[in-house]
């Protein structure tokens, strides 16, 4: 299910009015492979993370009501359907705490680094996005 609307209710209303939680970390899905997507969105939320799953990253409405700055999850398929160069861009928006690039590793393709990037296997994510959120809980916090 993509949607650009949380998935839970709670979560959906309080995303509106601007009051998730500030124990919470928002994790913005925007993966084009379905089963990747589908699968990372129900584990992480029965984790109870807060997510946003979208097909459109650059709508200005998605992120309206959001005080803090949320985690963008991509892989390769997003990524090849954006303008060149639109990464290096993003990484350098205040509108993103940190990018998630969902790939195997593959060494025939060069590497952007930066600090906000964050290189992931996809049959790692769910695991390793769970061990990230209290890192971007204590980062956020006032």
């Amino acid at each position: 299910m993509t949607a650009d609307v949380p998935s839970k209710p709670y979560q959906q209303a309080n995303l509106r009015e601007g009051h998730l939680p500030d124990t919470h970390v928002l994790l913005v899905l925007a993966i084009q492979e379905a089963g990747l997507r589908s699968a990372l969105a129900a584990q992480l939320a029965m984790s109870g993370a807060s997510l946003i799953t979208t097909s459109d990253i650059d709508n200005p409405a998605l992120l309206r009501g959001v005080r803090r700055p949320p985690v963008l999850v991509i892989d390769r398929g997003t990524l090849a359907v954006r303008a060149p160069g639109w990464l290096e861009v993003a990484l350098e928006e205040s509108r993103w705490l940190q990018i998630v690039l969902l790939t195997e590793t593959r060494h025939d393709e060069p590497a952007t680094s930066h600090a906000k990037l964050l290189r992931l296997e996809p049959k790692q994510a769910v695991r390793a996005l769970g061990e990230k959120i209290p890192h971007w809980r204590e980062e956020l916090a006032p």
